[in-house]
């Protein structure tokens, strides 16, 4: 008697599994790279399913300093399109469930993929982990959303403020780990458009991207390495405001790309 191959699980891309599904998912995610793959996938959509996304605290804190995801995490937060829980309850590997069905993510070539479990055992499971509040605490996430970065920055400044900050950003080495952070960066593009550092450490407070001492320390970075100069500007009342410039081997830089590209080599 001949035997029936076994049928192989239906496998698809996150971002088609995402583009498909249109209830709200649970998912329980083992390490940051999952929570990454699962935040940049539900961020590259016009209206992203809502998840509650659990996972150990140390996969989620790398979202505070790996600010190109974070960004988009908060961006999701502030949609009401995603919910960070923390857990130490994991299973063996990152899964997903609406419930009814269940499915685990894995990565092939570095290209996240979802396979359909077809178990409503994991499908409980991940759901008794995300809703157990006795066992899971809301994570804070301190990272400005992308959209509230962006918006405040146009409207604050000018369009092209915004522009070069997310092509800046775009440029750099990964946040983490490079000696450019994004607070770095945004003075890189006060300066190339000559505005005051009173101005962006205002920008800075006001949304909670970062305080006023914070930027002073890096301006002081980016002066010491003769990557920006100051001018004073008289003021009307208190000490002179300083206007930032570029300068040194970033005085005739032509776009933030190669700005943020020899900033990055200076300072490493």
């Amino acid at each position: 008697m001949s035997q029936v191959p076994a049928q192989t699980p239906h496998q698809e891309s996150l971002d088609e599994f995402f583009q498909r599904v249109s209830t709200d998912l649970m998912a329980v995610a083992t390490n940051y790279r999952a929570v990454a793959a699962v935040t940049e996938a539900a961020a590259g959509l016009e209206t992203p399913p809502t998840i509650q996304l659990a996972a150990p605290e140390a996969a989620l804190k790398p979202l505070d300093t790996h600010f190109t995801v974070g960004w988009l995490a908060a961006d999701l937060i502030d949609m009401g399109a995603l919910e960070l829980v923390t857990t130490d309850t994991v299973p063996d590997g990152t899964r997903l469930t609406d419930g009814q069905e269940a499915w685990t993510l894995t990565m092939v070539d570095k290209t996240p993929r979802v396979v359909a479990l077809g178990d409503t055992i994991v499908a409980e499971a991940v759901e008794g982990t995300v809703t157990n509040r006795d066992d899971a605490d809301g994570f804070r996430l301190r990272t400005v959303g992308r959209t509230q970065v962006l918006e405040t920055l146009a409207e604050t400044f000018e369009p092209a403020v915004a522009d070069d900050f997310e092509a800046g950003v775009a440029a750099a080495a990964p946040i983490a780990e490079s000696a450019l952070t994004p607070y770095h960066i945004a003075l890189l593009v006060g300066a190339r458009h000559e505005y005051l550092q009173y101005e962006f450490g205002h920008w800075a407070e006001d949304i909670r991207f970062t305080s006023q001492a914070t930027l002073s320390r890096k301006k002081r970075a980016l002066k010491e390495a003769g990557l920006v100069e100051t001018t004073s500007v008289k003021h009307d009342v208190g000490r002179p405001r300083h206007r930032l410039h570029l300068s040194g081997p970033l005085a005739g830089c032509d776009d933030i790309e190669a700005v943020v590209d020899r900033a990055e080599a200076e300072l490493e």
